[in-house]
């Protein structure tokens, strides 16, 4: 149940990002969507809950990385959100290594929750954008020299 409502989360939230996120949403969809699909056999490898997924703790890192990457080349805030929303559930991980007793239910919740807010956080800045002019319009209308040329002339 909990694995269905992700999936429909995830597969609404990065359809608008791919749509209306211009490259950069494109971009940190691709990233979201290979992540979650290698994590499935990641966790495969190293099942259950009880110790570190470490397969799927090094696809984290490797999320965690590519966020990072584009919050420091955008322009936009919501990247750097999803970044810092993406690094509390790195940390996750990191506590189990140095906390091998904890229960794998607070594991597991504290591993699934984190990706929640990263999600809305990329559908909220991306609205937000929008609304504030950062992000172009989905399709962008074509530039005719025309125009260009009747529009300085115009000016002048």
């Amino acid at each position: 149940m909990v694995g269905t409502l992700f999936s429909i989360l995830l597969s609404a939230s990065c359809a608008y990002a791919w749509f209306a996120g211009g490259t950069e949403g494109r971009c940190i969809v691709v990233m979201l969507i290979a992540a979650a699909l290698l994590s499935v056999p990641a966790s495969w490898l190293d099942y259950g809950w009880h110790h570190t997924q470490i397969p799927v703790f090094g696809i984290d890192v490797l999320l965690l990385g590519g966020l990072v990457l584009m919050a420091l080349r955008s322009r936009s805030y919501w990247p750097l959100w999803m970044a810092a929303f993406h690094l509390i559930s790195v940390t996750t991980h990191a506590a189990t290594i140095a906390q091998p007793a904890l229960k794998p239910i607070i594991y597991f919740a504290l591993q699934s929750f984190w990706s929640l807010p990263l999600l809305l956080a990329m559908v909220a800045g991306i609205m937000l954008d929008r609304r504030a002019g950062i992000l172009p319009p989905s399709r962008p209308e074509p530039i005719d020299e025309r125009t260009q040329v009747k529009d300085r002339l115009r000016a002048d």
